[in-house]
């Protein structure tokens, strides 16, 4: 009796396979490993997965970009820039500013390379400064939006970030930025 159950189950198999083909047969293999991965690997972890879905929603939404910004007005030189961009008498109030939204962003600042760039503009000089950092990405996101905010005369020129591993919770990232300031008439 066991014998001939065992050999209707096989004759069905092969109707089934006849009837299915090999691209048939793979679809249906293809299903049941999809169905084992969900049942090993997301089921368990569902919670988890919620979580971190949850965290990825509360991260700082930064601004966007509006027309209009800085740079046009650097382009356009009338009696509206001055208002705009500070004076270069005003750098060292904004580096202060500028370290302080680091402090504040909880990121460490390893080191910093200036350069003053005046060859662009007869009325406007360029100071570029490069700010190694190290932190959390979260907070390195929100430090860009707050610099966009508080300082809009400073231009976000490159950031290329870093990471030793995929478990590591803390990037290194390489920020460079541009302080747009007004020549003064003494010729700096």
């Amino acid at each position: 009796m066991m014998k001939q159950e065992m050999i209707i189950s096989k004759m069905q198999f092969l109707r089934m396979q006849r009837a299915l083909g090999w691209s048939g047969m793979l679809g249906l293999l293809c299903l049941v490993a999809t169905l084992c991965v969900y049942l090993i690997a997301i089921l368990p972890n569902q919670k988890a997965i919620a979580q971190h879905l949850v965290s990825i929603q509360h991260y700082p939404k930064t601004q966007p970009l509006k027309p209009g910004n800085v740079l046009d007005s650097v382009n356009n030189s009338d009696s509206s820039t001055t208002q705009v961009v500070p004076s270069v008498h005003d750098l060292p109030q904004n580096l202060s500013k500028l370290m302080r939204l680091i402090e504040q962003q909880q990121l460490v600042l390893i080191a910093s390379e200036y350069k003053l760039d005046q060859r662009n503009s007869q009325d406007f000089i360029q100071y570029e400064i490069r700010l190694p950092l190290k932190g959390h990405y979260q907070d390195l996101r929100a430090l860009m939006g707050r610099l966009t905010t508080e300082l809009p005369y400073l231009g976000i020129k490159s950031l290329d970030l870093k990471r030793e591993s995929i478990t590591e919770t803390t990037i290194e990232a390489q920020l460079t930025v541009v302080f747009y300031l007004q020549r003064v008439a003494s010729g700096v």
